[in-house]
């Protein structure tokens, strides 16, 4: 309570209480701590954050280039699994808490994640000598690298022939002359990997056939008895 006091030319004066309520702020809820970003698929991320206090809902947004974010909910619920991704393709979020009051407070800290690659198309399997086979394959969006198997028992069974390749063909050695070998492709990144691709098949060259040795033409002899 303040008191006011009014003096006039006069000197007369007079003295009134004046009333004033000062308000606190409202409280406002702090930033939420993302804590991971991951167990993709090729078209999902899980995103995780700690609550805070006096939060009443979250809003969790999304983002693929770190600056034009949008809405994915205004009710975000950690963990909160973020579907109809792309494939290979880096995601940015942040989230922020909002009060009952609906009192927003400020955006966490941006955390990415990457989809794993969509599955590689069949192998195209050609450039044949007796002993080798050229594998290659259609680059994958978010690819680090790819894994190569093949069925060189023709068993079913595919076995990884090279550990990782960041190319997208890889040659086959050491084979066997006119058989016929069966590829397919596998794509990787930090998230995982994809399925197998479809199979690809090639046959090698027949092995070269060495024609016989030209024989040697007979001696005729003119000598007579005598």
């Amino acid at each position: 309570i303040f008191e006011l006091t009014v003096t006039d030319e006069y000197e007369d004066s007079s003295t009134a209480s004046v009333k004033i309520t000062v308000n606190p702020p409202p409280d406002v809820p702090d930033a939420p701590v993302i804590s991971s970003v991951g167990s993709a698929t090729q078209t999902s991320l899980q995103v995780i954050w700690g609550a805070v206090a006096i939060a009443d809902t979250y809003t969790l947004e999304r983002a693929t280039d770190n600056t034009n974010f949008t809405v994915v909910s205004a009710n975000a619920v950690s963990p909160a699994t973020v579907t109809g991704l792309s494939s290979g393709t880096t995601y940015y979020f942040r989230v922020k808490a909002v009060s009952a009051e609906e009192e927003a407070g400020s955006y966490s800290a941006v955390v990415s994640g990457i989809t794993i690659p969509a599955t590689p198309d069949a192998p195209i399997v050609g450039g044949a000598t007796e002993s080798t086979l050229n594998v290659s394959w259609t680059a994958v969006t978010g690819a680090t690298g790819y894994y190569v198997y093949s069925d060189k028992a023709n068993s079913g069974t595919f076995a990884d022939l090279e550990a990782s390749t960041s190319n997208t063909s890889f040659m086959d050695t050491g084979l066997s002359a006119d058989t016929t070998y069966n590829y397919q492709v596998v794509a990787w990144n930090n998230s995982g990997q994809s399925g197998n691709s479809a199979t690809g098949s090639g046959t090698t060259s027949s092995a070269a056939t060495t024609a016989p040795d030209t024989p040697t033409a007979p001696t005729i002899s003119n000598e007579t008895e005598s």
